[in-house]
């Protein structure tokens, strides 16, 4: 096992907001990377207003905090001379500038691909956005629900009669988690053998859609469109029973086990677990595509046997025949889940206002350079260190951008009780 960790020695300036950049950065900071987080007291990060909240202040968003580990937070405010000029002494100390705003936002500070790289040709300048930042709808600019339409993903979810759907949480940021940090590192390879910087121009519909590939492949062959199916998954005919069925109920709530049958020999496991062995000789059940065409019967069928058993008792069974088969956990049971609490998943780290509270981890290990991850940093954090020690300002220069309001100190906006 090395001392040294996995991304140490790499300088990342972090122009993020929600979760996108930030969370691309993260990533590199929890291994070892030094990313310094440019906020402002004048336009805080709007995660920081986002539940769930630890305590209920500027520094007590647990969804902040997740997003933002292992990474110091400076506070600057970039309409003051003396805080762009410490901005440009950030991007001059760099290795790689990461941002998440609109590519407008970054021109109108003249801190675009372009004008960086006049002055630090070696930069690695990473910008994600919507739809990329050129093209005829290069200036589209949406979160969430507006970013999912725009992917496909709404038309696929739901109900076959009822109209699309919004999904809980918003994928195209979580393709964008991962595809971020290895543009990344395959940029600074490229650098390490030619000395020579780029932009990386990421867009989170062209990252979601390969994902979308069965289906964008059906309509360009087929010119068949999909629609929703609720759950199921219409594109294999073998995939049957392939659903999420309603159990015994917990505590007053509903339960439901996922079950996934994709072969016939899953299939007579299946029946043999569930006490039906002669479905499996039945005319309408025997063939996989027999049990397709008759799939409203057969999950009617499952969902009488599921309702008799707690959701762990019909993994259990279902895991014990190599039948794919999982509860539906809530977020209560993934904090209690024995297999994630074994990993070390969830950590408890110290933060500066609120104590030990619980973190998620990096979501891969590596074994010879561990992680070092570090609780989120509380706004203008480690200001005194950046300017310092890794920019070497004079005691001076830092007084003067304070006096000026270019180190921005005191969150002057309406309350947070107002905003929530």
């Amino acid at each position: 096992m090395s001392g040294k960790k996995a991304l140490e020695g790499l300088k990342v300036v972090d122009f993020g907001s929600m979760g996108v950049s930030p969370v691309c950065c993260k990533h590199l900071a929890d291994h070892g990377a030094t990313v310094v987080y440019i906020e402002s007291h004048c336009s805080p990060d709007l995660l920081r207003f986002t539940p769930p909240y630890y305590k209920f202040h500027l520094d007590g968003s647990m969804l902040f905090g997740n997003y933002n580990t292992s990474k110091l937070s400076v506070t600057l405010n970039l309409a003051k001379p003396s805080g762009m000029e410490i901005c440009w002494r950030l991007i001059k100390w760099a290795d790689v500038l990461s941002c998440g705003r609109p590519n407008e936002w970054m021109t109108k500070w003249g801190l675009d691909y372009e004008s960086i790289a006049q002055v630090k040709p070696e930069i690695i300048y990473y910008i994600t956005s919507n739809v990329g930042t050129f093209g005829p709808d290069g200036a589209v600019f949406g979160h969430g629900a507006v970013t999912t339409a725009l992917m496909g993903v709404q038309h696929l979810t739901g109900w076959p009669d009822r109209g699309p759907s919004n999904i809980t949480g918003f994928v195209g940021d979580s393709t964008n988690y991962i595809f971020g940090p290895i543009a990344i590192l395959a940029a600074l390879e490229y650098r390490e053998r030619t000395g020579e910087g780029q932009l990386i121009d990421l867009s989170q519909v062209e990252t979601y859609l390969w994902s979308q590939s069965p289906w964008i492949l059906d309509y360009v062959v087929n010119g068949h469109i999909a629609t929703r199916s609720g759950n199921r998954y219409p594109l294999f005919a073998e995939n049957a029973p392939y659903g999420v069925f309603p159990c015994k109920e917990r505590d007053g709530k509903d339960r439901w086990v996922a079950i996934c049958v994709t072969n016939d020999e899953e299939w007579y496991a299946f029946c043999e677990v569930i006490g039906q062995p002669q479905w499996t000789e039945e005319a309408r059940f025997a063939t996989a595509l027999g049990r397709k065409e008759n799939e409203d019967d057969l999950e009617r069928l499952v969902s009488e046997w599921t309702c008799k058993h707690t959701a762990e008792e019909v993994e259990v069974m279902m895991q014990a025949v190599d039948v794919p088969a999982s509860a539906a956990e809530s977020n209560k049971d993934l904090m209690e889940d024995y297999h994630l609490q074994e990993r070390g998943y969830f950590r408890r780290l110290k933060h500066k206002e609120l104590g030990e509270v619980p973190y998620s981890g990096p979501p891969f290990r590596l074994s010879r350079t561990p992680d070092n991850q570090s609780a989120a940093p509380c706004m203008g954090e480690h200001n005194d260190h950046v300017f310092r020690e890794l920019l070497g300002m004079s005691e001076d220069d830092i007084n003067r951008a304070l006096v000026e309001g270019g180190i921005t100190t005191e969150y002057d906006l309406p309350k947070m009780g107002k905003i929530g």
